[in-house]
């Protein structure tokens, strides 16, 4: 089952703890229609080292500029979703 919801992930530098965080995500009963992930490396990311998104919509967004609260603005704007939940990249 699919809510009409966001989760927007801003990360820097740890994508072992956001694999982790997503995956957690993931195991619910009620699952999101969209992840953003607002990536503020310098290094890209590689979202495909998750195998099974279960259909939920997967967006990478990335960001040269490490800010917090511009993180999240970038992710609300690319939301397609009424709902959106802000997360850490560590929940």
């Amino acid at each position: 089952m699919f809510a009409d919801i966001t989760i927007v992930i801003p990360t820097y530098n740890r994508p072992k703890v956001l694999r982790n965080t997503i995956e957690s995500y993931l195991m619910g009963n009620v699952l999101p229609r969209q992840i953003i992930v607002v990536d503020q490396t310098s290094d890209a990311f590689n979202l495909s080292t998750i195998s099974d998104w279960r259909g939920v919509e997967l967006k990478l967004v990335r960001s040269l500029t490490p800010s917090l609260t511009l993180a999240r603005n970038i992710g609300a704007r690319a939301s397609e979703c009424d709902v959106i939940l802000f997360s850490d990249d560590d929940i």
